[in-house]
């Protein structure tokens, strides 16, 4: 899946999947996936990239809307993704699957100007 100029994508891949990572790209599903909204991507985003996601069994999956300093957090359970925890902008965002992830979200966001 290729990136748009308006979407970010983050990826995450532990130790122990470093198997997919080829000289010239990644075959396979990464651990984890942060998307990051724009409003013209953000339905794409939010339903055909989850589902994509979700299918190829990304065992996390994170959507940062940055306008409204939410993050929505999705875990894989039995091949489909649950709303685990959404986050404002004061949270602290921590992984269920991933011990190393912690992100204070005051400080991630407070680099991002606020919308009129």
């Amino acid at each position: 899946m290729k990136a748009t100029a308006c979407s970010r994508i983050s990826s995450l891949i532990l130790n122990e999947n470093s198997h997919i990572i080829k000289e010239e790209r990644i075959e396979g599903a990464p651990d984890l996936v942060a998307e990051v909204l724009s409003p013209a991507t953000g339905g794409n985003d939010k339903i055909r990239k989850k589902a994509v996601y979700e299918r190829f069994g990304v065992k996390e999956y994170w959507v940062v809307d940055p306008f409204h300093r939410l993050i929505d957090q999705f875990v894989l359970k039995n091949g489909k993704y649950e709303l685990h925890r959404t986050y404002d902008e004061q949270g602290m965002l921590t992984s269920p699957l991933f011990s190393c992830v912690s992100i204070d979200l005051k400080r991630m966001f407070a680099r991002i100007p606020k919308r009129a």
